[in-house]
């Protein structure tokens, strides 16, 4: 893989991010950033991202934002089901649905939310340089596994937490 950035932007990167971290993985944010700070990361996060696939020609690291992308696709589909106006806020994402009616802590479950695409990006990166077969198999069911948990770990927040 070819060097995308020099060594410079990178540690500015890592040191801003651990900075954040550090005052806002907590359960009262000593530097909340709202709507602004998310939106702020997630530029540079794609930015990256997209960096990332040209330099390599290699659209399998989009499955690097995997768990977020199923959670978003699916709460839509599932919003558009339920005939509600998806332009409108809501609270209907399974990490909401967790922190806000199972009463999960937000840190276990944003924890855990960053493991699994931890362990994802892991296998991604493990995959990224097998055969083209390879890859869109891999993908495919990493999609179709991981939509299929989704499902099963909502359906049984929502019966069991989420009065209707």
């Amino acid at each position: 893989m070819k060097k995308l950035y020099g060594t410079g932007s990178f540690s500015f990167y890592f040191t801003w991010r651990t900075c954040f971290y550090f005052f806002n993985f907590r359960n009262q944010a000593k530097c909340f950033a709202g709507d602004v700070g998310a939106v702020a990361i997630a530029y540079i996060l794609l930015f990256a991202l997209g960096a990332l696939i040209l330099a390599t020609g290699n659209p399998i690291y989009i499955l690097f934002l995997s768990v977020y992308g199923i959670d978003a696709v699916w709460t839509i589909v599932r919003r558009l089901y339920l005939r509600e106006n998806i332009f409108e806020a809501h609270r209907s994402h399974l990490y909401q649905f967790l922190v806000n009616e199972a009463g999960v802590n937000k840190l276990l479950v944003s924890f855990s939310y960053a493991m699994v695409q931890f362990v994802i990006g892991l296998l991604v990166i493990k995959v990224a340089d097998l055969a083209l077969s390879v890859r869109i198999f891999f993908s495919v069911s990493l999609l179709i596994i991981f939509s299929i948990g989704y499902f099963l770990i909502k359906t049984w927040v929502i019966k069991k937490y989420v009065k209707v």
